[in-house]
């Protein structure tokens, strides 16, 4: 564990570099318009960027856990910096889509094979086992703050011109040079504590894949998290719920999105954690927040067969997205109940990830099937539908949780 100022500094390194890293790739979720113009091209076409990405990303998560426990966090953290630096320079100088294409899929390597589980285990390393849930949390909570930043920034450097693109692409690689400089200098060194391990039966081995694969609290908390993960991909359908029962205005409902996704979580994240603190292990937590959200959705339900000002059903669609994002911003800490080792903490994180994004590959879609009417607009049978897929998925996340909460009382005997 880090001492008191290098442990709060290193937070903020983190999510300075979370927040940074994944802003190029989906460049599309924020300037889409923009790229559109600037690359002379379609939306299909800038969309597919995003696309080729998370194929990319899904085939290399397992890898990333391997590779971060092979050669250790803080290397992996200084390289994939300093890479994306270049393939973000690279992109400022470009106006090639098959060029972005390239860069998109170099940047998949370099933010995900080298980057996630490094990050992931960066975080648990840096407070220690005793306090995974306060690092994550807060780390989650600070992504946010430097989000909302970020991303104000870099709508002023482009302001009405799309020409003014590559401002914001050499923005971020003086961003990611900076915190490379940082973490290098920062951080401790890789393995064990502050010392290079040196011991052969502390090196990563292959075989601690199969070791992971074998541990049923690895597949418990990957389906938790997917489960709360598809649950956050669902409260996207509440953009199109707000106009639909209660008459917002786009301007309105884009506010409830920007806060909805990410502004919420500055506080979510600081809340889940003091939970956490009072209702240990991790599993209870979720499962608290769980029943939140179920209360929360009920009344959002008898919202909708009244006659109310929309500002009430934004305070409860927020205050679902505070719950949701408070769950993620702990969830991870879940694997130092369970006891996971550190030495294959970077394969855990790497193949949970794989079992917990693997919905992203389905859950939008399935969710615009649901409450599209069949004629390019939504319907109240559709969102009748979707609330009681989002009931599902809670119950999914409860079971989970409840299976991640009997391993951390057997992994708690055991010590």
């Amino acid at each position: 564990m880090l001492d008191k100022k290098k442990y709060y500094t290193a937070l903020v390194l983190l999510a300075v570099s979370f927040v940074s890293i994944y802003y190029v790739p989906y460049l599309y979720y924020y300037f889409g318009n923009q790229m559109e113009v600037y690359f002379v091209t379609d939306q299909e076409t800038i969309a597919s960027f995003v696309a080729i990405y998370g194929l990319v990303a899904f085939f290399l998560y397992i890898p990333a856990g391997i590779v971060a426990d092979i050669f250790g966090a803080k290397k992996l953290l200084v390289f994939s910096l300093a890479s994306t630096a270049v393939l973000s320079a690279l992109y400022a100088m470009t106006d090639s889509v098959q060029v972005v294409k390239w860069i998109t899929i170099g940047m998949a390597v370099t933010t995900i094979l080298t980057f996630w589980s490094a990050w992931l285990k960066s975080i648990a390393r840096a407070g220690g086992e005793e306090n995974y849930a306060k690092s994550y949390g807060y780390v989650y909570a600070m992504t946010g703050v430097f989000t909302v930043i970020f991303g104000n920034i870099c709508v002023f450097l482009v302001g009405n011109d799309a020409q003014n693109l590559p401002r914001v692409l050499w923005f971020y690689t003086v961003i990611y040079l900076l915190t490379a400089v940082l973490v290098y200098f920062i951080f401790p060194s890789d393995h064990d504590g502050d010392k290079i391990v040196t011991k052969d039966e502390d090196k990563f081995k292959f075989a601690n894949l199969l070791q992971v694969m074998k541990m049923p609290a690895v597949w418990y908390i990957g389906f938790a998290i997917m489960a709360w993960y598809m649950f956050q991909g669902t409260l996207a359908a509440y953009n199109k719920l707000l106009p639909f029962y209660f008459n917002t205005t786009d301007a309105q409902t884009n506010f409830v999105a920007v806060w909805r996704t990410s502004g919420v979580i500055i506080l979510a994240g600081p809340f889940a954690v003091w939970l956490q603190s009072k209702f240990k292990p991790t599993a209870k937590t979720m499962q608290i927040l769980a029943a939140g959200a179920v209360v929360l959705m009920a009344g959002l339900i008898l919202l909708t067969k009244m006659d109310v000002p929309a500002i009430v059903a934004i305070a409860f669609i927020l205050l679902i997205a505070f719950v949701s994002l408070g769950c993620r911003s702990i969830y991870y800490a879940a694997m130092g109940d369970v006891k996971i080792p550190t030495l294959v903490v970077g394969t855990a994180t790497g193949f949970i990830s794989l079992i917990a994004y693997l919905s992203d590959t389905f859950i939008h879609t399935w969710v615009a099937n649901i409450i599209n009417d069949g004629d390019n607009g939504v319907y109240a049978e559709g969102f009748s539908r979707l609330f009681l897929l989002q009931y599902g998925i809670l119950a999914f996340a409860v079971v989970m949780t409840y299976m991640i909460y009997r391993e951390a009382k057997k992994a708690n005997k055991k010590a």
